[in-house]
């Protein structure tokens, strides 16, 4: 009876613990969130990574995240490289009892991305470069620990509300709009993706976006600046020709003044000998 005692109390004292980590972790979990977010985040940009505010209500299967930031990589002298006002998320609960948490709607808006070009390559490029690549076997071989990762995916991603700042060292600064766009099925819901992955399967494509929308912005300044230089040579040529007309009108008109005037005298000669014989 004695040992059943100490063993109801022990389950008893084990119950309250696993009781108080589970309260804890949902009172504290939009804190534990945005600490996950700013330690590991640069880990996968090597920039720094900013979240602002983070509302979760995992039991309802929604939250938002706002205040989004990733600085820029070294060498570039941008407030940031990518920002996003808020990010709605849509979670199916269901699946918080799996091995794969699935995210039926990620939807982002207000972001903005500055494109700041430093000699041949730019910050996008440069964090393209640096972030993983998503493949699925990539994170099970860099650890042993792979299964024991969190794994997700995102049924549907919207991105909306989309602006690219191009900051160029010859052409200077110019914002382009860039149309509100969505994917589906990031990740196989069965399998899921490590939040590395995650990581960059969200980030690629928006990167892609915005580089391609820079270089587009990039050639119609380079192609404006070249019309304008053209436009300013036929304009310099066309005051030469201008000029160089003027002068042969007036040398004309002079000479014509003077062959008149000499005409004019030969006249009166003529006409003082007709007097004469008169």
């Amino acid at each position: 009876m004695k040992v059943f005692k100490i063993v109801l109390a022990l389950v008893l004292v084990l119950v309250l613990l696993i009781g108080g980590a589970i309260y804890y972790v949902l009172t504290n979990l939009n804190a534990l969130v945005k600490q996950i977010v700013e330690s590991e985040g640069p880990k996968i940009t090597h920039t720094t990574v900013q979240l602002n505010e983070v509302d979760l209500e995992p039991l309802k299967g929604r939250g938002e995240l706002k205040g989004f930031k990733i600085g820029n990589p070294g060498g570039y002298t941008s407030e940031h490289l990518l920002k996003w006002d808020s990010i709605l998320l849509h979670i199916d609960p269901q699946s918080l009892q799996t091995d794969v948490i699935v995210i039926e709607e990620f939807g982002v808006s207000g972001v903005n991305i500055k494109v700041e070009q430093k000699g041949k390559t730019t910050n996008v490029q440069d964090l393209l470069k640096a972030l993983p690549s998503g493949s699925s076997s990539s994170s099970e071989t860099s650890s042993g620990t792979s299964e024991a990762q969190v794994r997700m995916a995102i049924k549907r991603l919207k991105f909306a509300d989309n602006s690219v700042d191009v900051i160029t060292e010859k052409f200077g600064s110019a914002n382009v709009e860039v149309p509100a766009f969505e994917l589906s099925n990031i990740g196989d819901p069965n399998v899921g993706l490590t939040p590395e992955q995650l990581s960059a399967a969200i980030l690629k494509p928006l990167m892609k976006k915005a580089k391609d929308a820079a270089e587009d912005k990039l050639k119609n300044m380079a192609r404006e600046e070249l019309e304008a230089k053209l436009d300013a040579k036929k304009e310099e040529l066309k005051q030469k020709a201008d000029e160089e007309k003027a002068k042969a009108e007036s040398k004309l008109k002079a000479k014509e003044d003077e062959m008149k005037d000499k005409l004019n005298e030969e006249d009166k000669e003529k006409l003082n000998k007709l007097k004469g014989l008169l």
